[in-house]
C-alpha cells in the first residue's frame, strides 16, 4: 500500500523482481568478506549551558538512521567485475531495491532489502584483477512503534524533567499539517518512518530552522511571533504536488516530540504556514509563525502595487469566466497591460492593482508671447510618484451625517501631477473603496460665524470650476470642471472610474485603465506660477468625505443591514464622550463646534489616544 500526504500517493520503492530474495527481489551477486558490517547515522543535537565557562553541555541523540552497509573485496576477478557490472545495469544504479546477505558475528548471513548508496561505482584495476568498494542503504518498509505514556504541552512535567536528566537522550520531530480544506486530510510528517501513537509519520521532514543554524524556534519577551522554518524533502515533488493540489498558506502546524527513553510527547509548538517555496530543487521550506502573526499583520492589508491582488477566476472577486473573454482561461499574470493580464483577459474594469502610466499632452506656455499671442507649444508629459507604492491602501471609516463641518478631511496619496503652465492636473489615492460619498464643495460657517472652505483642493487651491473671493464668498461654480471624484466601485464604472489624468475638451483618459476597489481624486487648479515640473510627493491633496466604506451592522434580533459610512467602533466611544461633555458641537441642529469646542476636542482626543 503506497503512502500518501494529503490527497497525494508518494511513489514507492521501485522493487527489482525474478529473483528468490525478499519478496521475490534479485539477490546481490557477490559476498563480502568477513569483518566488513554495516553503520549507522547518529544524528546529534548539543546543548551548551552557560554555567562552567560555558563548557557543561549535553547531548540529544535525535534518532537513528538508515544502516549502511559497506561491502568490500580486496580482489575480485574479471568475471565478478563483469557480474557486478552488470548487476549495476540492470538495477539502474540507486533506483531499485534487492536482497543483499548481510555477514553476522557468527559467520553467516541475514538477507537485507537495500538499494546502491552511491552514484556511480568505480573499479581499481590491476594487471589479473580489480578492487572495488561500495556501500548499500537499507530500505526500510515499516517503521518503529511506540506508545505514548504521557503529553506534556510545552512545560516537560516531573517525570520528563527526570527523564531529561538522563545521559543517553533519544528524541524524535514530529510535524502535524492541518491544512483549511476540510476534504484534505492530516499530513504527519518526520525525519524517518514511525509510529507514534495512533498516527504513523512518514520521512520527509530535513531540517528544522535556518540553515547552519542550531536555533530551531526564535522567540523573545517582546510581543513579537515566533518564526519557525520547517525544510522538507521534494525530490519526488510530492511537496510541489501538495501545494498545487491544496492551500498550504495560513494551514495549521504543530511540532513536538517524542521523548524516546521515557514514552512522553511534547507538544512543543504551534502555529501556521506563512509561505512556502517550490522553485524545482529538492529542498521545500516552509516559514512559519504563530497564531498572534494574524492580528500583528500591517493594517490595512491591502497595499498601492501595480500588481492585481485578486485570484484568478476565483468566482468572487474575479469573475472572469462570467465577463471576460480572451487571454488564458487557466492562468493570469496579474498585471493590466502585460501579455496575459486583465487587459488581455477582458477584465480591465475587475483589475484590482493601480498601473499609473506618464501621460503628456500639448499646451500653450503662458510664459511666452505677449497678450496670449505667439505663445510657444510646449509637449507637458505627467510625472509617476515613486515612493507610493508599497504603501497601504487607506481605509476610510467616517460619517459626517449630513453636516459638512463635520466631513473627514482625508489627505490623499499623491499618484501623478502634470503641470500645465498656469494649470496643474494631478490625481491621487484617497483609500479603499466604494467610498458612500464625498462632501459636496461649499463655503460653511462655523457656531462662531467663521467661514469654511469644505472643498477639495492641492496645495491650498481649489479645483478650478469652484473659485471663492477673498471675503470667501463662492464667486463660480460649476461642476465637473476641472474636478472628478471616484467613489471606487468594483467593477469599475468604465465611463468615469479612469486610472488617469485627463485632456482635451471634452476630458478623454486612457482607455482601459482602471482601478476597481480604490477610490480616487482627479484635479485641475489654477496657479499662479508658469511651467516648474515637480514630482507628486512635492504637493498635496485634500478631500473632504462624507461617509466612508460600507458596512453590515446587525439589530437585536440578529438581521443584518447594509450601511454607509461606518465609524471605527472606537472613535464611537470618544465622540459619545465628547458630545455628552458638549464639546462638539450639536449634529441634530446642524450647530457646528466652535473654536473653543474644537480646542477642547483635540485636547481630549489626544488625551484619550494617547497622541
Amino acid at each position: 500500500m503506497s503512502d500518501t500526504i494529503g490527497r497525494i500517493t508518494v511513489p514507492g520503492v521501485a522493487m527489482s523482481t525474478g529473483g528468490t530474495g525478499i519478496s521475490g527481489t534479485q539477490v546481490f551477486p557477490l559476498k563480502t568478506h568477513f569483518g566488513f558490517g554495516f553503520s549507522v547515522d547518529q544524528p546529534v543535537v548539543v546543548h551548551r549551558f552557560g554555567t562552567l565557562d560555558a563548557k557543561q553541555e549535553q547531548r540529544y541523540a535525535v534518532g537513528t538512521g538508515a544502516r549502511r552497509f559497506q561491502f568490500k573485496r580486496a580482489v575480485i576477478r574479471k568475471t565478478e567485475v563483469d557480474q557486478l557490472r552488470a548487476f549495476w545495469e540492470s538495477m539502474q544504479g540507486p533506483w531499485m531495491a534487492f536482497s543483499y546477505n548481510v555477514p553476522n558475528a557468527d559467520n553467516t548471513t541475514s538477507q537485507v532489502l537495500v538499494m546502491f548508496d552511491q552514484v556511480p561505482i568505480s573499479f581499481q584495476q590491476m594487471v589479473n584483477a580489480a578492487q572495488v568498494g561500495l556501500n548499500l542503504i537499507e530500505v526500510v518498509t515499516v517503521g518503529p512503534t511506540y506508545a505514548i505514556s504521557e503529553t506534556c504541552r510545552r512545560f516537560p512535567s516531573s517525570a520528563l524533567s527526570t527523564a531529561l536528566l538522563a545521559e543517553v537522550q533519544q528524541i524524535i520531530p514530529l510535524v502535524h499539517v492541518k491544512v483549511r480544506e476540510l476534504a484534505v486530510p492530516d499530513i504527519y510528517l518526520s525525519d524517518r518512518r514511525v509510529t507514534v501513537g495512533a498516527h504513523t509519520y512518514f520521512p520527509r521532514l530535513t531540517g528544522i530552522g535556518e540553515s547552519g543554524s542550531d536555533v530551531l524556534i526564535s522567540q523573545d519577551i517582546k510581543g513579537a511571533s515566533d518564526n519557525v522554518r520547517f525544510s522538507f524533502g521534494n525530490g519526488d515533488r510530492v511537496m510541489t504536488q501538495l501545494a498545487n493540489d491544496t492551500d498550504l498558506k495560513y494551514a495549521e502546524i504543530d511540532l513536538c516530540l517524542y521523548h524516546v527513553n521515557s514514552g512522553i510527547l511534547i507538544q512543543l509548538w504551534k502555529g501556521v504556514i506563512q509561505s512556502f517555496t517550490s522553485d524545482g530543487s529538492a529542498n521545500f521550506p516552509v516559514t512559519c509563525s504563530d497564531g498572534f502573526f494574524q492580528i500583528m499583520n500591517q493594517y490595512p492589508e491591502r497595499q498601492v502595487s501595480r500588481q492585481c491582488w485578486k485570484t484568478f477566476n476565483d468566482g468572487v472577486n474575479c469573475l472572469y469566466s462570467a465577463h471576460g473573454s480572451g487571454g488564458s482561461a487557466t492562468s493570469c499574470d496579474y498585471y493590466l497591460e502585460s501579455a496575459n493580464g486583465c487587459q488581455a483577459h477582458g477584465m480591465s474594469l475587475y483589475f484590482g492593482g493601480q498601473q499609473a502610466d506618464p501621460q503628456g499632452v500639448v499646451i500653450k506656455d503662458d510664459s511666452t508671447g505677449f497678450l496670449g499671442f505667439g505663445r510657444n507649444s510646449v509637449n507637458a508629459t505627467s510625472i509617476i510618484s515613486d515612493t507610493v507604492w508599497g504603501l497601504a491602501l487607506p481605509e476610510i471609516w467616517c460619517n459626517s451625517g449630513g453636516n459638512p463641518l463635520f466631513a473627514f478631511m482625508t489627505t490623499p496619496l499623491m499618484v501623478d501631477y502634470r503641470d500645465e503652465s498656469t494649470f496643474a492636473d494631478s490625481m491621487a489615492i484617497i483609500g479603499a473603496g466604494p467610498l458612500g460619498g464625498f462632501t459636496a464643495s461649499a463655503v460653511a460657517r462655523n457656531a462662531d460665524g467663521f467661514p469654511v472652505i469644505v472643498a477639495p483642493m492641492v496645495d491650498g487651491f481649489t479645483w478650478q470650476g469652484f473659485k471663492v473671493d477673498g471675503n470667501l464668498n463662492v464667486t463660480k461654480y460649476q461642476p465637473g470642471m476641472g474636478l472628478r471624484l471616484v467613489i471606487g466601485n468594483d467593477p469599475a464604472n468604465p465611463t468615469q472610474d479612469y486610472f488617469s489624468l485627463g485632456q482635451g475638451t471634452p476630458q478623454v483618459w486612457e482607455p482601459n485603465n482602471y482601478a476597481a476597489g480604490v477610490a480616487l481624486c482627479e484635479m485641475r487648479i489654477v496657479k499662479p506660477s508658469a511651467i516648474q515640473p515637480s514630482t507628486p510627493d512635492r504637493h498635496q491633496m485634500t478631500v473632504p468625505v462624507d461617509y466612508g466604506l460600507w458596512g453590515w451592522v446587525w439589530d437585536a434580533s440578529g438581521n443584518r443591514s447594509a450601511v454607509k459610512g461606518l465609524v471605527n467602533p472606537f472613535w464611537i466611544a470618544v465622540n459619545m464622550l465628547l458630545r455628552a461633555v458638549g464639546m462638539y458641537g450639536d449634529p441634530s441642529t446642524g450647530r457646528g463646534p466652535s473654536s473653543e469646542e474644537q480646542l477642547a476636542f483635540f485636547v481630549l482626543s489626544s488625551l484619550v489616544t494617547g497622541s
